[in-house]
């Protein structure tokens, strides 16, 4: 009841003492785990929503409307976006990536050190959390794909990597290439795309913009390729 009405008054949950010792982990080494629950109620309100078997993903929007902090790591380096990944909670790290999320961000320590969102819900199976992460990662090439000159121009703009791989080392170039997409090949060339940049995994391995074009029959991208190639060059 006490430390309930020291929070409810504001108090400083987060700070540690002249030891380094937060409230926290205070109650955690002498085993109060109530305080325990109702501190990290107050520290990490997102990651709580997420552990639940059913993750209330309007809650979470409320919390983030209230102003609770996307990123936020909670004392073992997992923000909620980590946490919806690792759990296979697709709903709610599908809201998280919308309200801003930063997708890339890895464990800085323990055990898992260097694992991201992506590798964890990989290594776990989520296979439609996995998707998700690709999907929002990857958005240029999406957006190439099907030709999407202007959500391509927005995504460029907001500073998407215009020569970004995948796991296959396809560039957004390549795949507009790939898929005869001429006008969304010409933004990327404009913008600076690398116009020899080959696949580096998998049964097209080598393959560059240019060879994948002439086989898949896109002579306007190939003339539009060789154009470029020549005043390089």
């Amino acid at each position: 009841d006490a430390a309930l009405l020291l929070l409810d008054k504001g108090a400083e949950f987060d700070r540690a003492n002249v030891n380094g010792v937060t409230p926290l982990l205070g109650a955690k080494q002498n085993r109060h785990a109530s305080i325990v629950a109702l501190l990290r109620d107050h520290l990490y309100p997102l990651q709580e929503c997420i552990l639940c078997r059913e993750p209330d993903v309007d809650a979470m929007a409320r919390l983030l409307d209230g102003g609770a902090a996307i990123d936020r790591a909670d004392e073992y380096g997992y923000t909620p976006l980590y946490l919806a990944c690792r759990e296979g909670h697709v709903d709610a790290a599908r809201l998280l990536l919308e309200e801003g999320a930063d997708v890339d961000g890895a464990l800085s320590e323990g055990p898992f050190k260097g694992k991201t969102p992506l590798i964890i819900a990989k290594e776990n199976g989520y296979s439609s959390v996995v998707a998700l992460l690709k999907e929002h990662i990857y958005r240029l090439h999406a957006a190439a794909k099907t030709g999407d000159v202007d959500a391509m121009t927005q995504l460029i703009d907001d500073g998407a990597a215009v020569d970004q791989t995948k796991e296959d080392g396809a560039t957004p170039l390549y795949i507009a290439c790939e898929t005869g997409h001429i006008d969304a090949a010409r933004l990327l060339l404009e913008e600076g795309a690398d116009v020899d940049g080959a696949l580096s995994e998998g049964p097209f391995k080598g393959k560059t913009p240019l060879i994948i074009a002439k086989e898949n029959g896109y002579s306007s991208v190939v003339a539009l390729l060789k154009e470029h190639i020549y005043r390089l060059h």
